[in-house]
């Protein structure tokens, strides 16, 4: 059983499912993940579907029964060396599991070089922050 993740403070953090659309609004991939708050998960849920441009266009976030976000996949994403640790390393979290996912996301391209360009400089430790779990 997996227990919820904990913020510093020992809080339970809220629990995000994210959806990777494509232009047709058929789902590409999904999964759940921890955040902080609101802003927190949608700056995750940017990068992922910027990463994942080439196979979804747009991407919908939920926390519970609530669409905090709806969007077209950004154009231009920064890159993740400019974001907070606890976004890149969530964001890679979730680029690993929907890699891993057997959904037509894990097929981008963009999601696959990303992977391999973090590996190849040995920037990518799965799992530190836990924010991301395989549903």
């Amino acid at each position: 059983m997996l227990l919820p993740d904990r913020g510093a403070r020992g809080a339970v953090l809220p629990t995000y499912r994210y959806y990777l659309l494509n232009d047709r609004g058929a789902i590409m991939g999904r999964d759940d993940f921890d955040a902080q708050d609101d802003k927190t998960a949608v700056a995750v849920a940017e990068l992922v579907s910027g990463t994942c441009s080439d196979q979804a266009s747009s991407f919908e976030l939920w926390r519970g029964t609530e669409r905090v976000r709806a969007a077209k996949a950004p154009a231009h994403v920064p890159p993740k060396a400019a974001c907070e640790e606890p976004v890149q390393q969530a964001a890679m979290d979730l680029e690993l599991v929907l890699r891993d996912s057997r959904s037509k996301i894990a097929e981008s391209r963009r999601l696959l070089r990303t992977l391999r360009e973090w590996e190849g400089r040995g920037e990518l430790i799965p799992g530190v922050f836990g924010g991301v779990s395989a549903a």
